[in-house]
């Protein structure tokens, strides 16, 4: 998961025309793919930054799930 947070994160910091730092990007990163929701660095103008914060939150929202299923059958192998 860590690494694809820094991998769109490098990616928003490069497609980004205003510079907003490599900081903030990682932010928008992180809350894209944790919450499926664009905070207040979104651009909606930026093509590429759009497409971007889609793929995360969809690889945010099934690496979640598939974290969630792993950690259920490993909880219930041992309880039964």
């Amino acid at each position: 998961m860590l690494v694809i947070i820094i991998f769109f994160s490098i990616i928003f910091y490069f497609s980004d025309e205003k510079n907003i730092g490599l900081l903030n990007s990682l932010r928008h990163s992180v809350i894209t793919f944790t919450t499926i929701g664009y905070d207040d660095l979104s651009q909606a103008s930026n093509t590429i930054w759009t497409i971007a914060s889609i793929f995360e939150g969809i690889f945010g929202v099934c690496s979640s799930g598939a974290f969630l299923i792993a950690l259920t059958r490993k909880y219930l192998d041992k309880k039964f």
